[in-house]
């Protein structure tokens, strides 16, 4: 093997080890070019949006009734019931370098190629997960000038309304979240469960609303260049990179159950044993598919 050609060979690999730098650091929630995690509250935004959009829509149903199991007019949603929310964030980064190239040389009746090439790659996973508990009850008074779930009044009169700048589309403001929760209603209102006894003294009906978001970026560098002897392959690419962003937020609503005080705490209410199972298993759901996904991603 020639001077020439381990010259060669060892400028194609160092060229695509200097090109390509995805899945060797922690990934960033933000994408490349919006502000990094430590500069822009990503999440806080992110949250403070579905929450207002969750406000709203339990606001729609204020003043909604259906009938009770003694016949008479009850809220279609219960004071006391609770809200569970859990929100995904990952991020699936994969890189991979494949440097080849190809030597030739003249022979005595023809002539003689040899081929060589390197695959390089490593993938990187962040997964960010937050949970949150909110009884109904609080989700209900008015959104008012006084309230700053959804925005704030300036001192000129204007309203400015929260954040929703990014790349991210769970700061759209529009989840479907009160298209959702007023077909649910009506559905488990028409429809309810069998009546519940005297001791149980709310619905037994679990609500559970899923919304995912999978955005993939992927790149590729393919430079090529022919010496006397010496060709730089033109496939597969020298450099790739791939980026997989998942945005998921699980929402749950159903019956709570009341905790009484003791002596170091004061009474509280927590989610009901049907809203938590029903919760859970959504994610449990998530994280299997999120596993699997982060395996399919892999160069």
């Amino acid at each position: 093997m020639g001077t020439g050609f381990r010259a060669g060979l060892t400028s194609v690999i160092l060229s695509s080890f200097a090109l390509s730098g995805c899945a060797t650091h922690v990934p960033q929630l933000a994408e490349v070019w919006e502000k990094d995690d430590l500069h822009d509250n990503l999440v806080f935004r992110i949250k403070q949006s579905i929450f207002c959009e969750l406000r709203q829509a339990v606001n729609a149903q204020k003043g909604q009734t259906a009938t009770g199991p003694d016949r008479k007019p009850v809220e279609a949603l219960p004071d006391n019931w609770g809200a569970q929310l859990t929100l995904v964030m990952q991020v699936d980064e994969t890189g991979a370098i494949n440097p080849g190239v190809s030597f030739l040389r003249d022979i005595p009746g023809g002539s003689f190629t040899l081929s060589t090439g390197l695959v390089a790659s490593s993938q990187a996973t962040r997964v960010d997960r937050y949970y949150s508990f909110f009884s109904v009850k609080s989700l209900k008074p008015e959104l008012d000038q006084y309230d700053t779930s959804c925005g704030k009044s300036m001192p000129d009169g204007t309203f400015k309304p929260i954040d929703r700048h990014g790349a991210s589309p769970l700061l759209s403001g529009d989840l479907g979240i009160n298209g959702w929760l007023q077909g649910a209603l009506v559905q488990m209102n028409g429809i309810p469960s069998s009546n519940f006894p005297k001791s149980q003294a709310s619905k037994l009906d679990v609500l559970s609303y899923d919304v995912k978001f999978i955005v993939v970026t992927t790149g590729t560098v393919t430079p090529s260049w022919k010496l006397v002897r010496l060709t730089s392959a033109t496939s597969p690419a020298l450099v790739s990179a791939n980026r997989t962003r998942t945005h998921e937020l699980l929402l749950t609503l159903g019956p709570t159950e009341a905790v009484p005080a003791t002596k170091t705490s004061k009474a509280t209410v927590v989610p009901g044993a049907a809203s938590s199972a029903v919760h859970l298993s959504g994610e449990l759901q998530q994280a299997v598919a999120n596993g699997i996904r982060s395996v399919v991603v892999a160069p």
